[in-house]
Formats: structure tokens, C-alpha cells, sequence
């Protein structure tokens, strides 16, 4: 069936915070709905492109600290932001960066939020991410906060307590909580797993979409106490963002921007529970007329297709002509007289042709074998599968997260992170024991994939472009961008410091940083010789990790480091590309 086809039976009208509403909607605007594409080619009138901002996991924020760096070039650093008589240089093994150092509490606005706080370390967030909210330059720190349990793994059935915090730097002044000029109400109505950015409303102001749930650390035993509405941070007339919810309850997981017709664009959630056989987890909606509209219908029907884990969209030229691009991670499963499993843990291609019709241009599969008995992270007890990759066997083989970039060779690829956990010493995994997800017998595995889009559509799994990459490490995200001026895109890894898993011990929460080189292809950078997190502790401590952003908008990319528990989120404002 074709877009045009779809898009006059698939339309229905959403509410803003109540389930989906059984009505058809009728166009009433200037708005053509009879398209046989998401937007002509041939029109002038193309979709203003928008990427997203780069993120990294985070458990539990509490002090926001900034650490700045100046230099003998003072026409370098932005003008106001760090005063001469407070400047403090710190060596740091490089005769180009030296550090000024101070630190910003915002325990205050916690309390402001929630009142009295009497178990501070189960506060939270998955995500912090940067964006210029308020148009004066820089970039405010964007974090969720909230009160998960008491103990990980307790049974709540009420709804998180959260607190979206906006943090905006003004300079010598450090940073100071803008949510009364940003914000109409802080709650995100549950727990923020990952993020989107993209115009949605149509009015040049990107907005922020959020996948939702209440996966708080609490225990899973009742899937209910978890499901959530998606979320929007909606732009408004009076400069203010606000909070939408609508839909239907998921466990959310997965988020993703996609490029409509008019001129701006859909979002696409994907979530656990929700959805039908033919959308396993699928909420797609598009904003008109003010109200949202579920336009699931107009993306691929494939029952394997399990959207939840991750969804990324990709735009390039095919045979001459732009085309879109989905990759989408998916399942091959049984589900026979109540026993449910996992056969193959996979990815599908999707590329949407001139006929406003989603062809197949790709998949790939990794088989899963035998199954072992493990108690979870929150100490549930449950049976997990096990698959072969590269040689190794890995528990919970997932693809967890993906990446669209085009590579300073002009080419086009989605980079896929899969993900598991090996055993520490090499043993073989044996069926008849019970093995601890928390333990230390199990180090982590993650590997990053690449997919090419060929020039005639085919997208397929070729040799890694990473140079020496590391992979007994773990993390939640990636990065890929430009971040040392040279024009070629980078990737930065936001890996965790484990001392208790012997994981990067030493790296006091520095991220991985892969730069790319004239050939596409992408070599590991030291910088090592940049501060560690304050925290850092000679090999033991808190976990700690990082990513690299232009907090300040001087032109180069600044050390960001956060951590676990009570690690502090610390900005080392650099003066030069690293």
C-alpha cells in the first residue's frame, strides 16, 4: 500500500494525556494530506534537517561542578567567562591546556523541587544532555532527577517522583537553574530513557521527545508499576516549552526523529509492551493542527521488528535521488504454549522509495544457542540466552543503540553497538549453574558495527572502520561528530569506569575518542593528560564517565565527567582542540 493510501485511513486523533482516541481526523488546514511521500523531492520546500544532540547515560547527579580552562590566548576562551584574579593553573601533561577549577552545588534546587530529601543518592537520571534553550549562545545541561527506591529492586507501585533541571552557565557566576524562564511545568510525567531532537510543532525551534517509563530501579515483578506515556518538550508561542503527554502506556526505550512532507518532522517511539503484531512496540505521531495524530501506519509493517531497543534514521543520495533510511533493531522469537524464546537478535534496513513505499535494503542476524539461569540487576531471578560472536559467547547479545553518519569519505553508514557480557576468566557457560548479572565473574562486551548504504540502496555489514577498538568495556552511548576542527567526523565512546569489573580503571572517567583519519577510518586518541573526575581514586571508587561537548560556544569541544552514585557532573572547559 502506498504512503498516499495510508495516510487517509491511518490518521487518528491523540490526546494529550489520556490513551488513544478511537476518531478519525478530517484535514481542515491547507495542508495536503494526499501525498505519495513523506515530502517531494522535486519541491523547493525541503525539511530543515536536524540531528541529534550527543547523550550518555547518567544514574544519579547531585553536584554540578565546572572546571575551566585559560589560557595565554585570551581572545581564545569566550570573553567574561573566566575572571583573571580567580584563575588557578593546574598541570595536566600538556603545554597547551591549563585548568581553572570551581565547583557549583545544586543541591539547592533539589529542595526547591521535592523538599526535604532523606535518601539523596537514589537520586537520578539515565540521560544529561546540552542544548541552547534559552538562545544566549552556550549550551544549558538538560537532567532528570528523581526518587527512585529505597533499595534497588523494591517493589513500587506509585509513580516516580522526577524533576526536570535546566542549568544554565553564565560565566564567572558558574551556573544557575533557569526552569521558571525555560519550562511551564517540570515533570516529564516518568523516567526520560533516551532522548530526541527535532522541530516538531513546525516552528523553527527544536523540540525534545523522551522516551518513557518508570524504570527507576524498581522491581519489574508487576509490568504495570513501569509503563508510561511518551513524552514531548514542545515549543510554544510564549518562548516557554511544554510538557505533552499522550499515546499509549509503554515501557519506553527507543526515540527517533523522521523527516515529514511539510517541512518538519514525525516522532517515533518504541517501547516493550505496547503495539500490535504487525508494530511490535511502534507509537508514531505528527503534529497538526494542535493535537497529535498517530501516523504509525505510514512506517514498515514487519512483525520482527522489535523498535524498542533502538531506531535511527538516515538521509542519503540512491541512484541520484535523496531516499530515507530507518535501521531498526530486531527479533526472530517463538512464543508456544506460554514458553517464549529468542531464535535471533538482529537489524532490518528500510529505505523509503520514490513511491512513498519501505523497501528492504538489508538485515542482519546473530543466532542465540543455549540458555543460562541468572539473577538481574535488581535481583530478580531470570532464565537469558546466549549467542556466538566473533568467536565468543555472550550473554544477553543485544543491539543496543545506532548511529547514522556520513563518514569525511562522502559514504554513508549506520554504526550499530552490540552488546553482552563474557565470563571474567574464560570458562566455558555452564547450563546447570546460576550466575549473578551484578558479580564480578562477568566482564562486559561491546562492539561497534558498521552498515554501508550502498549507492544503490543495499545497506550491508562491512570491516570495521575502528582501528584497535576497545571492547571489554561498557556503555550505554555514542557519539559521532567533529569534535577536534579537522573536518572529519569522530567518535566518542562514553564508557564507564568499573573498578569493581576491572574495567578502565585508571581512566578516571575519560570517554574513548576515536578520531578519523583522510582514509574514513578511525584511531584512538590519548587524552590522558586531561583532568580525571574529581572523584578519581587510583583504580577504585565510583564508576565514572564521560563525553565531549562545546559547552561554552568558543569553537572547541569541552570535557564533560559524571559518574554514578554521588559523582558530580564536571565540565573542563578546554582551550584548544584536543
Amino acid at each position: 500500500m502506498s504512503l498516499k493510501n495510508k495516510i487517509n485511513v491511518g490518521l487518528t486523533a491523540v490526546g494529550k494525556s489520556k490513551f488513544q482516541m478511537n476518531a478519525l481526523i478530517k484535514d481542515n488546514s491547507n495542508k495536503n494530506l494526499s501525498v505519495t511521500n513523506f515530502r517531494s523531492r522535486t519541491k523547493s520546500k525541503l525539511h530543515k534537517k536536524i540531528n541529534t544532540m550527543p547523550k550518555f547515560s547518567i544514574f544519579t547527579p547531585f553536584v554540578l561542578a565546572a572546571c575551566g580552562v585559560e589560557s595565554s590566548n585570551t581572545s581564545s576562551t569566550k570573553p567574561g567567562i573566566f575572571p583573571e584574579e580567580n584563575s588557578q593553573n593546574t598541570d595536566t601533561n600538556s603545554s597547551d591546556i591549563s585548568i581553572y577549577r570551581e565547583s557549583y552545588n545544586y543541591y539547592e534546587y533539589v529542595y526547591d523541587a521535592l523538599g526535604s530529601i532523606t535518601q539523596k543518592k537514589m537520586f537520578g537520571s539515565y540521560e544529561i544532555f546540552f542544548s541552547d534553550l534559552n538562545n544566549d549562545g552556550d549550551l544549558e545541561v538538560i537532567s532528570q532527577i528523581m526518587r527512585g527506591p529505597n533499595q534497588i529492586g523494591d517493589n513500587l507501585e506509585e509513580p516516580t517522583e522526577e524533576y526536570l533541571l535546566v542549568m544554565d552557565f553564565v560565566g564567572s557566576d558558574g551556573y544557575i537553574n533557569i526552569n521558571n524562564e525555560i519550562l511551564s511545568q517540570v515533570s516529564l510525567g516518568g523516567v526520560s530513557r533516551r532522548h530526541a531532537v527535532g522541530d516538531l510543532n513546525d516552528d523553527g525551534i527544536q523540540d525534545f521527545a523522551f522516551a518513557m517509563s518508570f524504570e527507576d530501579g524498581r522491581s519489574a515483578s508487576d509490568i504495570e508499576s513501569i509503563l508510561a506515556l511518551p513524552s514531548v518538550l514542545l515549543s510554544s508561542k510564549d518562548n516557554k516549552f511544554t510538557v505533552e503527554n499522550f499515546g499509549f502506556l509503554d515501557w519506553g526505550h527507543s526515540v527517533e526523529i523522521f523527516p515529514n512532507y511539510f517541512g518538519y518532522n514525525d516522532v517515533l517511539f518504541g517501547g516493550y509492551v505496547s503495539g500490535s503484531e504487525e508494530y511490535r512496540g511502534l507509537q508514531a505521531y505528527r503534529y497538526m493542527d494542535d493535537r497529535w495524530v498517530d501516523v504509525t501506519s505510514l512506517y514498515p509493517i514487519d512483525p520482527e521488528l522489535k523498535w524498542a531497543n533502538s531506531i535511527r534514521h538516515l538521509e542519503t543520495a540512491v541512484d541520484g535521488e535523496v531516499q530515507d533510511f530507518l535501521a531498526v533493531t530486531a527479533t526472530r522469537d517463538t512464543n508456544e504454549n506460554g514458553y517464549y524464546e529468542v531464535l535471533e537478535e538482529g537489524l532490518k534496513f528500510y529505505g523509503l522509495n520514490q513511491h512513498g513505499e519501505w523497501d528492504l535494503a538489508g538485515e542482519y542476524w546473530l543466532k542465540l544457542s543455549e540458555t543460562i539461569a541468572m539473577i538481574g540487576w535488581n535481583g530478580d531471578p531470570q532464565t537469558v540466552q546466549i549467542g556466538e560472536f566473533d568467536g565468543n559467547y555472550l550473554v544477553y547479545p543485544t543491539f543496543h543503540e545506532i548511529v547514522s553518519v556520513t563518514n569525511s569519505n562522502g559514504k554513508n553508514y549506520f554504526i550499530a553497538k552490540l552488546g553482552g557480557m563474557e565470563l571474567s576468566d574464560g570458562e566455558i557457560l555452564a547450563s546447570d549453574k546460576i550466575y549473578n548479572e551484578g558479580g564480578s565473574e562477568f566482564s562486559s562486551s561491546n562492539t561497534l558495527l558498521f552498515f554501508e548504504v550502498e549507492k544503490n540502496g543495499r545497506v550491508e555489514l562491512i570491516e570495521s572502520l575502528i582501528l584497535d577498538e576497545v571492547t571489554n568495556i561498557n556503555y550505554n552511548f555514542f557519539s559521532v561528530e567533529d569534535i577536534n576542527g579537522d573536518d572529519l567526523k569522530d567518535i566518542v565512546v562514553s564508557a564507564y569506569s568499573r573498578p569493581g569489573f576491572n574495567e578502565l580503571v585508571d581512566s578516571g572517567g575519560h570517554p574513548i575518542v576515536y578520531l578519523g583519519n583522510e582514509e574514513g577510518k578511525f584511531e584512538r586518541k590519548d587524552i590522558s593528560y586531561l583532568p580525571k573526575h574529581s572523584s578519581y581514586e587510583d583504580g577504585d571508587g565510583l564508576e565514572l564517565y564521560g563525553t565531549m561537548k562545546d559547552i561554552n560556544a568558543d569553537g572547541y569541544f569541552d570535557l564533560i565527567l559524571t559518574g554514578t552514585s554521588e559523582a558530580a557532573v564536571e565540565v573542563i572547559f578546554l582551550n584548544d582542540f584536543i
